[in-house]
């Protein structure tokens, strides 16, 4: 799952992995608990390829 704001973080539980979003604003929350965080969907993209 991928998310940006502490909502995501709560519905992320039955996701096999929380992948957060600081492109917009970095919330240190989602930073602090996601298990992989980016600020630049390019990053993710190259990394899925």
């Amino acid at each position: 799952m991928v998310g940006d704001g502490a909502t995501d973080l709560e519905a992320a539980p039955p996701a096999d992995a929380f992948i957060g979003f600081g492109g917009n604003q970095i919330r240190e929350a989602v930073r602090s608990r996601a298990d992989w965080y980016v600020t630049d969907f390019e990053v993710l993209r190259k990394a899925l390829e």
